[in-house]
């Protein structure tokens, strides 16, 4: 196993070492960053974009998209998490930072649902030239590493009655 830029707890790692399908990912990759924007310079704010997510650790590709028909998986007032295709790769764009955060949600129990996420950013380096439209990047692989482990904490699992 790499070195882990965070700290399971025990019950996690027997887990990991008992379960075929537990891996602990040190980090992921994005592949083929592209973006639309109708502004142009280092801050231009993107409109659309795609990309593939890879982990090699735990078998994961996946294509993710945000365009103006994306629907957030969070609640109002809360940072806008946006899921991939395949739903358990969940991302957010800070296009001031332009950085992506990931989560992934590992180690599933016996009924499939996983109560852990790793949580990790890249830097997408962007250039938004003139004409306004197509954003690039300087690479077509971009590395990132995870850095946090949380429990799930899904909102829209979350309950709210009215009395």
């Amino acid at each position: 196993m790499s070195a882990l830029s965070y700290s399971p707890p025990p019950e996690l790692l027997a887990q990991a070492q008992s379960q075929s399908d537990c891996n602990l990912p040190p980090g992921f990759q994005i592949k083929n960053f592209a973006a639309k924007s109708n502004e142009t310079g280092p801050a231009a704010t993107l409109t659309a974009y795609n990309f593939t997510f890879v982990d090699q650790t735990t078998s994961v590709t996946t294509n993710c998209h945000y365009n103006s028909s994306s629907v957030s998986t969070t609640p109002p007032g809360l940072t806008p998490r946006y899921a991939c295709e395949k739903s358990d790769i969940k991302f957010i764009w800070d296009n001031a930072q332009r950085q992506l955060t990931i989560t992934e949600r590992i180690c599933p129990k016996a009924n499939g649902a996983a109560t852990w996420e790793v949580a990790g950013s890249a830097i997408i380096p962007l250039s938004c030239s003139t004409p306004p439209g197509a954003c690039t990047t300087n690479s077509t692989d971009i590395d990132g590493k995870f850095t946090a482990l949380d429990p799930v904490t899904d909102p829209t699992l979350a309950k709210y009655w009215v009395s």
